[in-house]
């Protein structure tokens, strides 16, 4: 019951600080940019200019096989080569190309380019335009077999991959800033030194604050999943999930507010564990580079299992083990940070 009066009173007063609608606006930026702003799917082609001046049969051959070719959804013809110049002098990522015949009777191919390109991209550029165009060749045969190892999963658009890290960071981790801020406040107050001398403990009063930072994490995450990802998700599991990695990160808010006085002293530890939590997204987003440090970050295993709960065939298994281990992580810390507000305070 003492509990749950703390609960409700730190639930009413949140409602009157800014800190709150700070996580809520967060939200909403997001979901206005993912939804208004950025494709769903993120591309790096570009266009490419293109000038055919040859002599027919040639040309019909030539233009034939650039309109069934690969990239004939981003070639533009023009009639000069100035022209070519001109488009790319205003669309700076564009390329052109300009074919012709040689002295020698034989078909070129000038790739016209802004200049700032390397020498491995300009050879890149050239093999893949090359390559396109071959498989469209008579009696082409493709050689190429292609293993997938550890099971094919399908694929998530650009906007479903970038979901679990806000996921991560804002529902999850946005509250090791907020708490520490409504603890800070309580401290100098005098809200947290007047617990000694009330029937009420301090251990109701840290539960009523994971508890208060449980409700506005699973808002927005829920909020922002119903938005981006619609019926794509899991909601059930999501949120059971979501509850866990959010009690995580409270924990270790209340654990690093036990060693500090004021909200600027701690800022430069918070940073500190905010940074290497989010480090981890540099593994999810490069699957290539994923040491094993990397991975023990706890932050690795919850976008993982994020993206999860976002295919139609979830692993469901690793979703919940990594659910325990985040509650398991959660009450221990939450202990840590019992012990050391105990230890330390004082009337």
């Amino acid at each position: 019951m003492k509990f749950l009066t703390t609960f409700l009173k730190d639930l009413k007063l949140s409602f009157r600080t800014f800190y709150i609608y700070i996580e809520i606006a967060l939200a909403v930026i997001f979901i206005l940019v993912m939804l208004f702003v950025l494709p769903e799917n993120f591309t790096t082609e570009h266009d490419i200019y293109t000038l055919i001046e040859l002599e027919e049969p040639a040309y019909s051959s030539v233009r034939t096989l650039f309109d069934e070719g690969a990239e004939a959804d981003r070639l533009i013809y023009l009639d000069s080569r100035e022209a070519i110049e001109n488009a790319l002098l205003e669309d700076r990522e564009a390329a052109g190309i300009h074919v012709f015949q040689s002295a020698e009777g034989r078909i070129t191919y000038d790739f016209v380019l802004q200049g700032y390109e390397s020498p491995k991209l300009v050879e890149l550029l050239k093999q893949t335009f090359i390559g396109d165009l071959t498989t469209y060749m008579p009696d082409y045969e493709d050689q190429v077999s292609i293993t997938t190892l550890g099971g094919a999963r399908e694929k998530l658009s650009d906007r479903l991959t970038v979901l679990p890290v806000f996921l991560v960071l804002n529902s999850a981790f946005t509250g090791l800033f907020i708490v520490a801020a409504y603890i800070f406040m309580d401290k100098d107050e005098g809200t947290i030194k007047a617990l000694t001398v009330t029937p009420a403990k301090i251990s109701d009063y840290l539960l009523a604050k994971l508890g208060m930072m449980l409700v506005m994490g699973m808002l927005t995450s829920l909020l922002v999943t119903v938005a981006i990802a619609r019926g794509s998700a899991h909601y059930g599991p999501l949120m059971i999930f979501m509850a866990a990695a959010n009690l995580f990160g409270t924990a270790i808010g209340l654990l690093l507010t036990s060693f500090y006085d004021d909200l600027m002293k701690a800022m430069s530890s918070i940073f500190v564990v905010v940074f290497v939590l989010a480090f981890s997204t540099i593994s999810y987003f490069m699957p290539s580079f994923s040491p094993l440090i990397i991975r023990m970050i706890p932050t690795y295993p919850m976008l993982v299992s994020i993206r999860e709960l976002l295919y139609q065939q979830p692993n469901l298994t690793y979703v919940y083990a990594t659910a325990g281990g985040l509650l398991a992580g959660a009450a221990l810390i939450f202990m840590l940070a019992l012990y050391r507000f105990k230890k330390t305070l004082t009337v």
